[in-house]
C-alpha cells in the first residue's frame, strides 16, 4: 500500500463508523456516508471512460455497492442538483445500469 492508503485506513480505524453524522443527504451512520465519495469515484470512472470513448465496464461488485449507495442518496441528490432526472432502463438491468440511471446517466 502507499502512504495515502495507509493514512485513510488508519483514519477509518479510529472513527466510530456507527456514529450518526450530519451529511448533505441528512443524518446517517459514518460508515454509510464514507461510501458516498467512493461511489462518486465509481460513477466518475464511468463518466471519464464514456467521455473518452473507452471501455465503460465497471466491476460488478463495485457497481452493486454504488447502486446501494445511490438508491439511498438519489432522491435528495436529485433535489439538490447532484443528479439529473432518473433514466429508465429495461428490466432486468445490471447494478451498473441501475446505478447510472438513478444518477441521471444513460447507460
Amino acid at each position: 500500500m502507499n502512504a495515502i492508503t495507509d493514512k485513510v485506513l488508519a483514519t477509518l480505524k479510529e472513527i466510530n463508523l456507527e456514529e450518526v453524522v450530519e451529511t448533505p443527504f441528512g443524518p446517517m451512520p459514518g460508515g454509510q456516508f464514507i461510501m458516498v465519495p467512493i461511489t462518486d469515484m465509481i460513477i466518475h470512472t464511468w463518466d471519464l471512460a464514456k467521455a473518452t470513448g473507452q471501455n465503460t465496464t465497471l466491476d460488478a461488485g463495485l457497481s452493486e455497492i454504488g447502486f446501494n449507495v445511490v438508491s439511498v442518496v438519489a432522491p435528495l441528490g436529485g433535489e439538490r442538483g447532484a443528479f439529473g432526472p432518473e433514466i429508465s432502463v429495461d428490466d432486468p438491468a445490471s447494478f451498473r445500469d441501475r446505478m447510472l440511471s438513478m444518477s441521471g446517466r444513460q447507460p
